[in-house]
């Protein structure tokens, strides 16, 4: 645990992603709810969805495959010390590993249809 004031992380985009609208605090992050670029909070629970796109939103989506949401974790465990955050960081990074192959294909998009299913990049309007 950090003894003194001055010891404690500074919260910056880099590691926070604080660039982004509506960041998540750390105690939303360990809630299981995260609200992403000025939309409503998204209910992650404990085992998440991956393939989650509520808003169907492109920046949301971006900014919840990045990862940047989960910075608040590692900088509260910097501050306080406490291992939960820390835990909870890992337990995210290696879901999303273990459900996010290299090579994949992306997050499921309507592409004008009405059921949800994975697009070719030549069908999907930019």
């Amino acid at each position: 645990m950090k003894d003194t004031v001055k010891d404690k992380v500074t919260r910056t985009a880099e590691c926070q992603g604080d660039w982004l609208p509506a960041t998540p605090t750390a105690e939303d992050v360990m809630k299981g709810e995260i609200s992403l670029v000025g939309l409503p909070a998204y209910q992650l629970g404990k085992k998440i969805k991956w393939t989650a796109s509520p808003y169907r939103n492109r920046s949301w989506e971006y900014v919840f495959q990045s990862l940047r949401w989960m910075g608040s974790l590692v900088v509260q465990y910097e501050n306080t010390g406490e291992q939960r955050y820390l835990d909870r960081a890992v337990e995210i990074t290696k879901d999303w590993v273990a459900h996010n192959k290299y090579g994949a294909r992306g997050t499921p998009r309507t592409c004008g249809r009405t059921t949800r299913s994975r697009c070719a990049p030549s069908r999907c309007s930019a």
